[in-house]
């Protein structure tokens, strides 16, 4: 495995493909053997990627920051990590990391988020209650602030004349500066213009609202609810990714280009809804097996995303579910799952399966919209379309784990769906390869 090189998709036969998938089936079986070589080649390649991301010549803090969100995505949100390394421009992979990495940022709550946060800016900053989530949400939203104003305020300066500028929180934390990068740089997806700061920064301030909305909230009312909330968190951050990507969220549906581009982006909404009730359902996993609170990336594995949205008594069930299949209330659903109620276990597995198929439904609809979007390709969009398909690699992840849930009944109180081997991690890792060489949709 430590010969292996990604290659250009052209360059994968049929044959090469095979042999991929007999070197995951051997992973499953002997792990421990291949764990150091996968370690190796996997930081070898970051480090190959942060360079071919970045402009030349590149800053020496430009490309730390880079580091930076590439390092936090492959630590919290293990399934965004290959896809972004396999994105096939700079610009797209430099996008991709930044607001990815802000997006996990901002979702690690509990002790997580103050130990990054503390250590960027300082724990004794008087301004933000870094020891609370409230705290530091506080810090990105004014963060994102002083990104947005410092671009109207400079007339869109360079990343490395920035640093001049110390009082601005923008300074302070990489993966601010590599947002603020992001949008005062101009791209060669979009002819050379800069990303729409606007949109993007309501956008962002979105998914920041969903974040401080979820603090208080013990159950979604409707399933509409938590799908409102997907869009604004999960598909949210496909938009950004998708504009970052040479497509950005066009108006104008008069030519087949923007109906392309419109097109993808309703893709990107109903992806976001399957990635969303995913996430909601994997860490309802760690909750409901253990009737606690305590999370950790072990709970996670290869196809998990991190987000430490729960608190303490909940598990993201929408109300009108329960009330559907005639099921408490979540923090007695804990109450009669520790003691063993299986009344209760079995009420709980039907909503389960509710929201799984509600999640494939929404995966279907994605697909369709990308099979529209191809229906009206011309020739000079082939890279448009193809950048866009690389970009919804993720997804993939979130079907993973849906086959896994599916696989074990539906039921949240089973100790096997909340660790997942090296061998599994590396079998999703190499499917998730081979559907990057023939083709996802």
């Amino acid at each position: 495995i430590h010969h292996l090189r990604i290659l250009p998709k052209h360059y994968y036969t049929p044959t090469m493909i095979t042999w991929i998938t007999r070197v995951a089936t051997a992973a499953q079986q002997y792990p421990s053997t291949l764990r150091q070589h996968q370690r190796t080649l996997s930081y070898s390649l970051q480090e190959k990627f942060i360079t071919r991301s970045l402009p030349s010549p590149a800053s020496i803090d430009l490309h730390n920051d880079l580091s930076h969100a590439i390092s936090i995505v492959r630590k919290y949100d293990p399934s965004g990590y290959l896809p972004g390394m396999l994105l096939s421009t700079s610009e797209a992979r430099a996008g991709y990391f930044g607001l990815r990495a802000f997006w996990v940022e901002t979702g690690l709550r509990f002790g997580l988020g103050t130990n990054i946060t503390n250590g960027i800016i300082g724990s004794n900053n008087a301004k933000y209650d870094l020891g609370t989530a409230n705290g530091r949400l506080h810090f990105w939203k004014e963060g994102l602030d002083s990104v947005f104003s410092s671009l109207e305020d400079t007339n869109q300066q360079s990343h490395i004349n920035d640093r001049d500028q110390g009082s601005l929180l923008c300074i302070k934390h990489p993966t601010l500066r590599l947002v603020r990068y992001l949008y005062s740089t101009p791209s060669s997806l979009l002819d050379d213009t800069i990303l729409h700061t606007q949109q993007s920064r309501e956008s962002l301030h979105t998914i920041l609202n969903a974040r401080i909305q979820d603090l208080e909230l013990r159950q979604y009312p409707t399933v509409e609810s938590l799908v409102s909330r997907c869009h604004d968190s999960c598909s949210g951050l496909n938009s950004l990714v998708l504009e970052c990507a040479g497509l950005p969220p066009s108006i104008e549906s008069s030519n087949e280009a923007s109906e392309m581009s419109l097109a993808t982006h309703r893709a990107g909404l109903h992806f976001g809804v399957t990635h969303g009730i995913s996430n909601a359902l994997r860490m309802a996993i760690v909750i409901a097996s253990t009737t606690t609170t305590t999370t950790s990336t072990s709970a996670v594995g290869s196809e998990g995303s991190y987000n430490t949205t729960n608190t303490a008594g909940r598990i993201v069930l929408p109300q009108d579910l329960c009330e559907k299949y005639s099921l408490l209330r979540p923090r007695y659903v804990l109450s009669a799952l520790a003691m063993g109620d299986e009344d209760c276990k079995a009420k709980l597995k039907l909503v389960v399966k509710d929201m799984v198929d509600i999640a494939r439904d929404e995966l279907r609809l994605g697909e369709e919209e990308m099979n529209a979007a191809q229906d009206v390709l011309n020739s000079g969009q082939q890279m448009q379309y193809k950048r866009a398909r690389e970009a919804f690699l993720p997804v993939l992840a979130a079907t993973t784990f849906l086959n896994r849930l599916e696989e074990r009944d539906y039921d949240l109180t089973d100790r096997g769906l909340r660790n997942v081997s090296r061998g599994e991690q590396m079998v999703c890792s190499w499917n998730l390869l081979r559907k990057w060489c023939v083709g996802f949709f």
